[in-house]
C-alpha cells in the first residue's frame, strides 16, 4: 500500500513538472516569437533585383526585358548572378523562356521570343539568385496584338439621300501584320450623338473592312462622327452633311505675301476657272476685308472683272491699327472674302485670312530633352521663321540669366543650336534677340527648368529618322563619370532590345545597327541605376523607315472622256524605286475612290496620310513645334540631293520632337521594396498573432488560478466556509470600489491628468516582494498549489508584456478582447483570496495571511480598472448620445436616359428619332442630283500576283474633273498611295 502511494506521488510529482515546464515553454516561445518578428526587417538578404519591361506582348514576337541585380548592402552589382525568366499562363505550368548571368556590370539583357499561342493573360516571372541571396519577381502581363485602325470615306462632305462609304484597314502597331480574319465594328453617330448605324464586319486577308450606311432625305444636319473599332482599339473621322450646291467654277486668291505687318500694302490675284479647265472670262468680281472689334466691320470693299484667263489683280492698304484681342497674343487676323459671278449670273465664293504678325520673326526655342539635364552641356534648338511658318535665316544674340550674349546665325532652315551648361534645379532664363538680312528682327525670353539631383542622363542620338541598314549613332552624357548606362530600345509598348555600356570621360557610347524589326516609330530610353535602386533616365523618339514602299502607276486609255463614255484604267503595284515605279510587282488589295474634284472645293480630305498614320506614333502626328518644309525626314521621302536636304530635316525633326511625351516609359519593378513590403506585412501579421495569443493568455490565465485553487481544496473541507468569506470580502471590494469608480466620475476630466505611476510602481514593488516570499514557502513546504499560483501569477504580467509589445509596434487586437482580458484579471484576487482563507482555516497562519495579503494587494489594480473601464464605456455612450444620428437617404430618382439607336433599315428610310419635326418640316428640300458625286467606290480589289489590275468604269454624264484615289496595302504591311485627275469634257 505504501508503494502504492509512493508511486501515486511520484506520479504527480512528474506532472506537476511537466506542465511547469509547459507553461514556461510557452512564455519563452512568446518571447522568441516577439523577438524574431521584431528583427525580420534585419534578416533580409542584401540581393537586390531591378527588372524593366513592358506588361504587354505581341504573340508570336521577339520581346526584351532588363534585369540589373545588386547587393544593396555594399552598393555594388552582382556580376555571375543566376537569371531565370518564365512565363505562368493563370492556370498550368510556367513555360521556361530564357536563363542566363549578370555581367560585371550587374545587368543581363534578357531577349526571348513570345509563343504565338500563349494565353491572353499571364505572369512574367523573374527568379535570381547569388551568393547574397534569391529574388523572384512576379509581373501580371497581356498578350495580346494592338492594331492601328485607318478609316477613310470616299468623300468629306455629304448631301441627306447620298452613301456614305467606309473602308478601314487594321495593321498590328508591332509588325504591321494585317487584322486578318479580325471583327471590324463601324459606328455612325448623328450630331446629336444618336447611334444611327452598327454593323461588324470580318478584315479579310489585307485587313481590310468596309462598309456602307445610306442617309435618309431627312436628318439632322451637322457633323457626323464615323468610328471603327477592333476590341478597345478605335480610331473616328468626322465628315459633314447637310444639303449644298456643287459649284461649277473654283476660285481662288493668292496675295504677295504669306503674312503682313499693320499698315502694309496688300496685293493679290483672283483665278477663277472651271472644273472643266475653262477660264472665267469676263467675271464680276468684289472683295471684302473686314476685322473684328466689338463686331464685324468691313474695311475694305474692291470690285472689278476677271480678264480672259480669269484672272483679277487687286490691292489695298491694311489699318495701322487692330483692336479687340488682336496682336496682344503675337498675331491678328484679317478677313478676306472673295465673290465671282459667271456670265451666267452664277456666283461663287471663297474666303481667306491674312495673318497679321505683332512681330515679324517668330521665335520658337526648345531643350533636346525638353528639360535641362544639370552637369552636362546640353542643346537648346532655335527656330527663327516667319509668321507664316517659313524658315527665317537671322543673327541671332543669346544670353543666358543675363550673362553675356553669345552670337549664333540659324541657316537657311531657320535653325540653329545653342549649348550650355546648367546647374541643377531651378530656372534659367534664355534672351533671344534675332535679326534677319532685311531688317527684320525680334526679341524673346524663354525660361527653362532643370532637373534636380546630382546625378542625370542625356540621350542624344545623331539622326531624328534611319532607314533599315543604317548605324544608329547614340551618345549617353552624364555629370557623374562612373557607373553604366542602359538603353532600352522600345516600339509599340514592346522592348525589342536592351544594351549596357560602361560611363568613360562621362559619356557612354552605343552602335545600334538598324535592323527590318526596328521599322516605325522607336522610343530609346537611356538610364542609370543608382545605388539605392533610383532611376535617372532620358529618351529620344527616332523614326525608322524601310525602303519597302509600294508604287502605284494608273495608266487610262485616255486623257480625255466624253460623257458617259467607258473608260478603262490599269493599276499596276510594285516595289518602290526611289520616286517612281519599276520594281517587281506585289499583289495588293487597293481601295479606290473616284469622286467629283468639286466636292473638295467645298471641303479638303487628306487620303495620303495613310503611310504616316501607320509609321508614326499618334503623339508625333502633332507635334508641339511645327516647322514647314519639314513634313517628313528625307529618309521617308526622298528627293534630289538626299543627304543634305536630309540632315536640315533630322534637324527640324529633332526640334520638332523634342520634349514629345514619353509613350511607354516602363516602371521599374523592385524587388527590394517589395521584399521589405513583404517583410513589413509579415511583420505586422505576427505581431497581430502574438497580441491575439497574449490576450488569449491573459484571459486563459485566471481561469487557470482558479482550477488550481479548486482542486486543491477539494478534499479538505474547507471550500464552502471559505466561498463564504470571499463572498464578504468581493462586497467590500465592490463597494471601496464604487467609491473609487464615483470619486473619478466627480473629478471629471482631471481623471486624465493622474499619473498611475505614482501608485502602481509601488504597489508593483510591494507586489513582487511577497511573491518572493510565496514561492520560497512553495519551495520549502513542497506545496505544488502555491507553486502553480506563484507561476501562473508570473505569466500573466509576462503576456500583458508582450501584448503591450506586439500593439505598440503592429495592430492591436480587437477592443472586445482586450477588455475580456481585463475582466479575467478580477478573477486573480478572487482566487488568491479564497486560498488564503482555505489556507488559514486550516490552521496554516502564515500562509493564509501571505496569500489573503497578495490577493487584497492585486485586487487595488482590479480597482482601478473596473471604474475605468465603466467610465470608459460611460463616456463613448455620452460621446454617441451627442452625435446626431446620420440622415436617412432621401429617394432620390435618376432618369438614365437611354441611348438613341435607329436602325439601319429605317435611318435610311424615315427621319431619325429625335429630330425636331418642325425644324425638319422647314428645311429646303433636298435638290435633285443629276449626277453622282462618288462616281466608283470599291474598298477592296485584290490585284494579281504580278500587281496588275485592270478597271473598266462608266462616265457620268457631267462635264467635270474626277479625282481618283488609290491606297494599296501588302499583306506584309506595305502601302503606296496615288491620286490623279480624270476629264470629262465636250466642245
Amino acid at each position: 500500500m505504501n508503494t502504492h502511494l509512493v508511486r501515486v506521488s511520484t506520479g504527480k510529482h512528474w506532472l506537476a513538472t511537466a506542465l511547469y515546464l509547459l507553461i514556461v515553454l510557452a512564455v519563452i516561445a512568446g518571447f522568441v516569437a516577439l523577438r524574431w518578428v521584431t528583427t525580420l526587417p534585419e534578416r533580409v538578404d542584401e540581393q537586390q533585383t531591378i527588372v524593366l519591361g513592358q506588361t504587354r506582348f505581341a504573340p508570336d514576337s521577339d520581346a526584351s526585358v532588363r534585369v540589373v541585380v545588386q547587393d544593396f548592402g555594399a552598393g555594388q552589382p552582382i556580376a555571375g548572378a543566376h537569371v531565370k525568366v518564365s512565363l505562368k499562363p493563370v492556370s498550368g505550368w510556367a513555360i521556361p523562356l530564357f536563363e542566363g548571368q549578370t555581367d560585371e556590370t550587374g545587368s543581363l539583357p534578357v531577349r526571348f521570343h513570345v509563343p504565338a499561342d500563349a494565353p491572353a493573360e499571364a505572369l512574367l516571372i523573374v527568379e535570381t539568385e547569388s551568393a547574397v541571396g534569391r529574388d523572384r519577381v512576379e509581373q501580371p502581363v497581356a498578350i495580346q496584338r494592338e492594331y492601328r485602325l485607318l478609316l477613310t470615306s470616299d468623300k468629306p462632305l455629304y448631301q441627306p439621300g447620298q452613301t456614305i462609304h467606309m473602308r478601314a484597314l487594321a495593321l498590328s502597331t508591332f509588325d504591321l501584320t494585317p487584322a486578318r480574319g479580325a471583327t471590324v465594328d463601324f459606328l455612325v453617330e448623328d450630331p446629336k450623338g444618336n447611334k444611327v448605324f452598327r454593323q461588324s464586319v470580318t478584315a479579310s486577308d489585307f485587313g481590310v473592312a468596309a462598309s456602307d450606311f445610306t442617309l435618309a432625305d431627312l436628318v439632322n444636319q451637322g457633323n457626323y462622327k464615323l468610328s471603327v473599332s477592333i476590341g478597345d482599339t478605335r480610331s473616328e473621322k468626322t465628315v459633314e452633311v447637310r444639303p449644298y450646291v456643287l459649284p461649277k467654277f473654283g476660285v481662288n486668291v493668292s496675295t504677295d505675301r504669306s503674312f503682313y505687318l499693320p499698315g502694309q500694302r496688300v496685293e493679290g490675284v483672283v483665278q477663277a476657272d472651271y472644273f472643266f479647265g475653262k477660264p472665267v472670262a469676263q467675271g464680276e468680281v468684289q472683295v471684302v476685308g473686314s476685322v473684328w472689334d466689338v463686331e464685324r466691320m468691313v474695311v475694305v470693299d474692291i470690285s472689278g472683272q476677271t480678264d480672259e484667263n480669269g484672272t483679277y489683280e487687286f490691292g489695298f492698304d491694311l489699318p495701322e491699327h487692330f483692336a479687340g484681342s488682336g496682336l496682344e497674343s503675337g498675331q491678328a487676323q484679317f478677313a478676306l472674302e472673295v465673290t465671282v459671278v459667271d456670265q451666267t449670273d452664277h456666283p461663287e465664293q471663297t474666303s481667306t485670312v491674312l495673318p497679321i504678325a505683332a512681330q515679324p520673326l517668330v521665335i520658337e526655342a526648345v531643350a533636346e530633352s525638353g528639360m535641362l539635364k544639370p552637369g552636362v552641356e546640353n542643346i537648346v534648338y532655335v527656330l527663327t521663321s516667319y509668321p507664316d511658318g517659313r524658315p527665317a535665316p537671322a543673327r541671332l544674340q543669346i544670353s543666358v540669366d543675363g550673362g553675356e550674349p553669345a552670337e549664333l546665325t540659324s541657316g537657311e532652315f531657320g535653325l540653329t543650336e545653342f549649348t550650355f551648361t546648367p546647374q541643377p534645379g531651378g530656372y534659367h532664363v534664355l534672351d533671344i534677340v534675332a535679326q534677319d538680312e532685311t531688317g527684320l528682327s525680334a526679341r524673346r525670353q524663354v525660361d527653362f527648368e532643370a532637373e534636380y539631383g546630382s546625378d542625370s542622363v542625356l540621350l542624344r542620338a545623331d539622326r531624328a529618322a534611319y532607314v533599315v541598314g543604317e548605324t544608329m549613332n547614340l551618345v549617353a552624357f552624364t555629370p557623374v563619370a562612373s557607373g553604366d548606362v542602359y538603353l532600352d530600345i522600345v516600339k509599340a509598348g514592346q522592348t525589342l532590345s536592351t544594351r549596357s555600356a560602361r560611363v568613360r570621360d562621362g559619356k557612354a557610347e552605343f552602335a545600334v545597327d538598324v535592323s527590318p524589326d526596328l521599322y516605325g516609330t522607336l522610343e530609346l530610353h537611356a538610364y542609370k541605376v543608382l545605388l539605392d535602386g533610383t532611376i535617372v533616365r532620358d529618351t529620344r523618339l527616332v523614326v525608322v523607315d524601310a525602303p519597302n514602299d509600294l508604287a502605284i502607276a494608273v495608266a487610262a486609255d485616255k486623257d480625255t472622256y466624253l460623257p458617259g463614255e467607258m473608260a478603262t484604267v490599269d493599276f499596276q503595284t510594285s516595289e518602290a524605286q526611289g520616286q517612281g515605279s519599276g520594281g517587281a510587282g506585289v499583289q495588293t488589295a487597293l481601295g479606290v475612290a473616284i469622286v467629283d474634284e468639286s466636292v473638295f472645293a467645298l471641303q479638303r480630305q487628306d487620303p495620303g496620310f495613310a503611310k504616316l498614320y501607320f509609321l508614326l506614333e499618334q503623339e508625333l502626328l502633332e507635334p508641339f513645334y511645327q516647322i514647314k518644309g519639314f513634313e517628313l525626314p528625307a529618309a521617308i521621302s526622298p528627293g534630289e540631293d538626299v543627304e543634305q536636304i536630309r540632315l536640315a530635316q533630322d534637324e527640324a525633326a529633332k526640334a520638332t520632337w523634342a520634349g514629345a511625351p514619353v509613350l511607354a516609359a516602363h516602371r521599374p519593378i523592385n524587388s527590394r521594396q517589395e521584399k521589405m513590403s513583404g517583410v513589413i506585412l509579415a511583420q505586422q501579421k505576427g505581431f497581430e498573432r502574438i497580441g491575439q495569443a497574449s490576450t488569449a493568455g491573459l484571459i486563459l490565465v485566471p481561469l487557470l488560478l482558479w482550477v488550481v485553487v479548486l482542486v486543491a481544496l477539494r478534499r479538505t473541507g474547507v471550500v464552502k466556509r471559505s466561498l463564504v468569506r470571499l463572498t464578504v470580502a468581493s462586497v467590500v471590494i465592490l463597494l471601496l470600489g464604487g467609491c473609487l469608480a464615483g470619486w473619478f466620475i466627480a473629478i471629471g476630466e482631471m481623471f486624465y491628468y493622474f499619473d498611475p505611476e505614482y501608485v502602481l510602481i509601488p504597489l508593483a514593488v510591494v507586489f513582487g516582494l511577497g511573491m518572493l516570499v510565496f514561492a520560497g514557502y512553495a519551495w520549502v513546504k513542497r506545496d505544488p498549489a502555491a507553486g502553480f499560483l506563484t507561476l501562473l501569477t508570473l505569466v500573466w504580467p509576462a503576456l500583458l508584456f508582450l501584448l503591450i509589445r506586439a500593439s505598440d509596434q503592429g495592430p492591436a487586437p480587437a477592443d472586445a478582447l482586450i477588455i475580456a482580458g481585463f475582466l479575467a484579471y478580477l478573477l486573480i484576487p478572487g482566487a488568491y483570496l479564497l486560498f488564503g482563507q482555505a489556507r488559514w482555516m486550516q490552521e496554516r497562519r502564515f500562509a493564509g495571511a501571505l496569500v489573503t495579503g497578495l490577493g487584497a494587494l492585486s485586487a487595488l489594480p482590479a480597482m482601478v480598472i473596473l471604474p475605468a473601464l465603466l467610465s470608459f464605456t460611460g463616456m463613448q455612450g455620452m460621446l454617441m448620445d451627442g452625435v446626431a444620428p446620420m440622415p436617412e437617404m432621401v429617394g432620390i430618382e435618376v432618369t438614365m436616359v437611354a441611348e438613341m439607336e435607329v436602325p439601319v433599315e429605317k435611318a435610311a428610310e424615315e427621319p431619325l428619332a429625335g429630330a425636331d419635326s418642325e425644324q425638319a418640316a422647314g428645311e429646303a428640300p433636298r435638290l435633285r442630283q443629276y449626277f453622282p458625286e462618288t462616281l466608283y467606290w470599291a474598298p477592296e480589289i485584290v490585284t494579281d500576283e504580278s500587281g496588275f489590275v485592270s478597271l473598266e468604269i462608266p462616265m457620268a454624264d457631267s462635264i467635270t474633273t474626277w479625282r481618283l484615289t488609290a491606297l494599296a496595302s501588302s499583306q506584309d504591311g506595305r502601302l503606296g498611295f496615288t491620286t490623279r485627275g480624270i476629264r470629262v469634257f465636250q466642245d
